[in-house]
């Protein structure tokens, strides 16, 4: 694969988590949650 194809499919799988991760933060128990909900190191 080419680095613009693997740099293509990693800023697609990034996009993916993080709707996930909005998706199902309903179902996360308060005591378990994060601040925010998301990682603010990056």
């Amino acid at each position: 694969m080419s680095e613009e194809a693997v740099e293509s499919l990693l800023e697609s799988l990034e996009v993916i988590v993080r709707q996930t991760q909005r998706i199902n933060k309903k179902y996360i128990p308060k005591k378990y949650r994060k601040d925010d909900g998301e990682d603010k190191g990056m």
